[in-house]
């Protein structure tokens, strides 16, 4: 069975209609991690997130920096376990035990290949800050063919991103799956689906901005709340939502009912995410099939020498 956008998409949530229990427990740690950010930050800060409460690195002291940056360390360690549970859950048949958190050979394959990506990533947007200054010099002083110029090459630095980026995620998920940290390896393997795989990435992220945003705002629109989408995306907040939820006066029942919905909607769009790489790892090619491919060309030209000869 090869690769398929809709079953890609369709993948998380029927794992989870399998192994309904499963997926509970795995949630029920997530949630904790979800939470225990927001709680550590007001304790730390000491101000309740509103309107000039938003809490980021900026408004934190020197000594509260040191415990916040511990915090957020603490927490990247426990999102690498997070990731962990899910890939075993999702691309494996291993069973989910009571304590699903794990910090074993999969986390550390998974942070090996994460820390690869994220070098070469760097590498590539250090490359590509001249050529980013030079677009956006282009647009404030080069009129309407600068600006169509850099919206052109934006758009294309995108494309590229969405059939780049879920082929670095599902490499992880392979890192899990196969047992073997081999970022280059797990990447090659996704080579003859790359197109439709970043189809579903694109159609994954639209996914994620409706449940994690635009469902919640909406909501919020219905219930006569003000739920304002550039406070979700703007401010550089490390907890938007709860800010939003601060900003009201006074925050009730009903708003904290649309955090929880913006946070289930942002669980759901994981789901999907991680089901799609997961249906890449599944149905990625592996190393005999991929040696077979670099091996072909070389190997039929030598036959056609050997009976020429």
């Amino acid at each position: 069975m090869a690769f398929s956008v809709w079953k890609a998409l369709g993948y998380g949530v029927m794992r989870v209609r399998e192994r309904p229990a499963e997926a509970a427990r795995i949630w029920v740690f997530d949630a904790l991690l979800l939470i225990a950010l927001p709680v550590f930050l007001v304790l730390v800060s000491g101000a309740w997130p509103g309107p000039g409460n938003t809490v980021t690195f900026d408004h934190l002291s020197l000594l509260q920096r040191i415990p916040a940056t511990g915090a957020f360390l603490a927490l990247l360690g426990l999102w690498f376990c997070s990731e962990g549970a899910w890939a075993r859950f999702l691309a494996t048949d291993e069973p989910v035990g009571t304590l699903p958190y794990r910090l074993g050979k999969d986390e550390l394959r998974i942070f090996g290949v994460t820390a690869f990506w994220a070098v070469i990533g760097g590498v590539i947007l250090f490359c590509l800050m001249m050529p980013i200054a030079f677009l956006g010099m282009a647009a404030r002083e080069g009129g309407a063919a600068g600006q169509a110029l850099a919206a052109l090459v934006a758009v294309l630095l995108l494309g590229w991103a969405i059939f780049f980026l879920p082929r670095v995620n599902a490499s992880a998920m392979l890192a899990v799956r196969r047992k073997a940290f081999s970022p280059l390896g797990h990447f090659s393997a996704t080579d003859p689906f790359w197109f439709r795989l970043g189809l579903a990435f694109g159609v994954g992220v639209g996914l994620s901005v409706l449940f994690g945003y635009g469902a919640p705002i909406f909501l919020a629109g219905l219930a006569g709340m003000e739920g304002s989408m550039r406070m979700m995306l703007g401010g550089q907040s490390m907890m938007p939502w709860m800010d939003w939820f601060g900003a009201q006066k006074p925050p009730h029942a009903g708003h904290a009912a649309i955090v929880l919905a913006a946070w289930a909607g942002s669980g759901a769009a994981l789901l999907v995410s991680r089901g799609i790489y997961a249906h890449a790892a599944i149905h990625a090619l592996e190393q005999h099939e991929l040696d077979a491919r670099r091996g072909y060309p070389a190997a039929s030209r030598a036959g056609e020498e050997a009976r020429g000869a």
